[in-house]
């Protein structure tokens, strides 16, 4: 079984939490100048919304650190209710509830952590491990697989993807080349028995059939 790793993410204002930046445009006169004020009036409000969703959300994190998972849920929930649209909040929320072995939440919260940052592999890694560790191991591939297609050397992915190859005896030159990518950063040795291991099983496969189709013409 693949050791748990989950990881937060820190929370930022912006762009980088899925969030569109404030927008202010001038105008003058009767209608443009009534069109003008709801727009800030939105723009504030909006900005307001962040500013306490951001405030539970770190709060959230606290409580998360001391070990008060369920205040922490609570937290997020209600960090969501303001603002349901940063990526960051979501994501935490689902480390949180996998924490609490709440996987059926958890993997909603990662899914809608991934549309919000669609560049992000860490949702869907963690997504992996969670079925990786129920043994769905078909669905941990595709997900360690969705991760890695954001970013091919996330480590944390390459190592879940090898591990759900591993299980299901998979091999095909996507493995393989998973396996190479995570032997050029490995630096665990149990990371990279498991590796080194691999690479002979799928290597060696590989050339057992390529030999068979040599040997049918």
């Amino acid at each position: 079984m693949m050791q748990r790793r989950v990881m937060t993410m820190k929370l930022v204002c912006g762009v980088a939490c899925g969030v569109a930046g404030v927008l202010f445009v001038g105008a003058c006169g009767g209608p443009a100048r009534q069109e003008s004020t709801a727009l800030r009036d939105f723009n504030q409000e909006r900005a307001a919304s962040l500013d306490r969703a951001m405030a539970l959300a770190d709060q959230a994190q606290s409580a998360q650190r001391e070990g008060k998972n369920a205040e922490a849920i609570v937290l997020y929930e209600q960090s969501i209710a303001a603002r349901a649209d940063i990526a960051s909040v979501w994501h935490n929320y689902g480390v949180v509830l996998m924490l609490e072995n709440d996987y059926v939440r958890a993997a909603d919260a990662f899914r809608t952590a991934a549309d919000l940052a669609p560049t992000d592999p860490r949702a869907y890694e963690n997504l992996g491990l969670i079925y990786l560790e129920r043994g769905f191991h078909e669905d941990a591939l595709r997900y360690y697989g969705m991760a890695l297609a954001r970013d091919g050397n996330y480590l944390p992915a390459l190592r879940g993807a090898v591990a759900s190859a591993k299980a299901l005896l998979r091999s095909d030159e996507q493995i393989a080349e998973w396996i190479r990518r995570g032997l050029l950063q490995e630096s665990d040795p149990r990371w990279l028995e498991i590796f080194q291991s691999q690479r002979i099983r799928v290597e060696g496969e590989l050339r057992d059939r390529e030999r068979d189709r040599d040997r049918r013409g």
